[in-house]
């Protein structure tokens, strides 16, 4: 296997993330080094699925326990964090300052937004308040265009609408 480019830059998540196996005496895996990069190289969240889809295209026999071992040592060492729609939980890294995201309700899909207008309303209400924002954690539920369309359908061939 390829050394991957987390790697050859040296990104400080990788350091960090192998100083943490060191400090739990756990060892590196060519197999662990993979999950890692593919989850660092992704856009947005990733459920462990995904991400085990992901490897498996580059490594046909990786099992899905080491995805999701190495996602929870990712959350255990503080460079990645999870969340929840619907019963669908994703992962993401922590590097962003906001994660801000709408869930479908119905079927757990999950969309990163990028919210300008948040933004600046988190400014605004951290200079009255006289905080400093860390963070910030947007979450809104609902329903997206296809579960929409799939209610309203079943509605309709119930004849209920």
């Amino acid at each position: 296997m390829e050394t991957s480019s987390i790697r050859k830059k040296r990104d400080p998540r990788w350091t960090r993330f192998e100083e943490f196996l060191r400090s739990r005496g756990l060892r590196h895996s060519a197999s662990r080094g993979l999950v890692v990069e593919i989850f660092f190289s992704n856009e947005g969240s990733i459920s462990a699925e995904e991400l085990w889809l992901a490897v498996k295209n580059q490594v046909p026999g990786i099992a899905v326990s080491t995805v999701y071992r190495t996602l929870r040592l990712l959350v255990d060492s503080g460079l990645a964090r999870t969340c929840e729609g619907q019963g669908t939980v994703h992962y993401e890294p922590r590097s962003k300052a906001s994660r801000d995201r709408i869930i479908c309700m119905d079927c757990g899909k999950v969309m990163d937004l990028d919210l300008p207008e948040a933004d600046l309303l988190q400014e605004r209400i951290a200079m009255r308040l006289g905080y400093t924002v860390e963070q910030r954690e947007l979450f809104m539920y609902g329903r997206c265009p296809a579960c929409l369309r799939r209610r309203a359908l079943a509605m309709k061939n119930a004849g209920r609408y």
